[in-house]
């Protein structure tokens, strides 16, 4: 298989937009890596295959594009000659944010990772906007949430190693999300 490879120059935001065949139901995600950090961002596409996701300069230097078909009908089994389209631009940014109005939400790396005692997890919502960070383990399970409220600057939460009821959680791989009504990203982390 053929992946769709992105570079940047390190210092620059990419937008990438995508287009899948009308008639099916498509995902599409990218894998935005910088240094040896991997951020899995999932565009959101409306019902015609359509959508957009802008990776600000600090998260990304390569990224693929992962276009997926999640349905199709077919009478005779037979998997269908699908086709999609893409665009990827880039623009620099002097701050290391990308232009929340247009990406929806962005979301850091947590530090320090792995993870001993407590980590700091970045994000940026636009003003007024709602969303929830939830951290939840290999499994699925959510270990605590926060409710947030966008100003439309970087912003910070900071987690101490406990899940909902307060109990010190395991050593393990654990996820955070970040989802508002539009958009949702999602990081990994080593808890130790």
């Amino acid at each position: 298989m053929d992946l769709i490879h992105f570079t940047t120059n390190g210092s620059q935001d990419l937008t990438v937009s995508f287009n899948g065949q009308n008639g099916y139901t498509w995902r599409a995600y990218v894998l935005a890596r910088r240094g040896s950090t991997t951020y899995e961002q999932r565009i959101l596409l409306n019902s015609n295959g359509d959508g957009s996701i802008a990776i600000p300069s600090w998260m990304v230097t390569t990224a693929v594009l992962i276009p997926v078909v999640v349905h199709w009908s077919d009478t005779v089994n037979s998997t269908p000659a699908l086709t999609f389209s893409y665009s990827a631009s880039v623009s620099y940014d002097p701050t290391g944010i990308a232009d929340v109005g247009h990406s929806g939400i962005l979301l850091g790396r947590n530090t320090p990772n792995p993870v001993r005692t407590r980590t700091r997890i970045s994000y940026s919502l636009p003003s007024g906007d709602r969303g929830r960070l939830a951290i939840t383990d290999a499994a699925g399970r959510i270990v605590t949430q926060y409710e947030l409220t966008g100003t439309g600057a970087r912003e910070s939460v900071t987690w101490h190693r406990t899940d909902l009821s307060g109990n010190r959680v395991l050593s393990g791989i654990y996820f955070y999300h970040l989802t508002t009504t539009e958009h949702q990203a999602r990081g990994k982390m080593v808890v130790q």
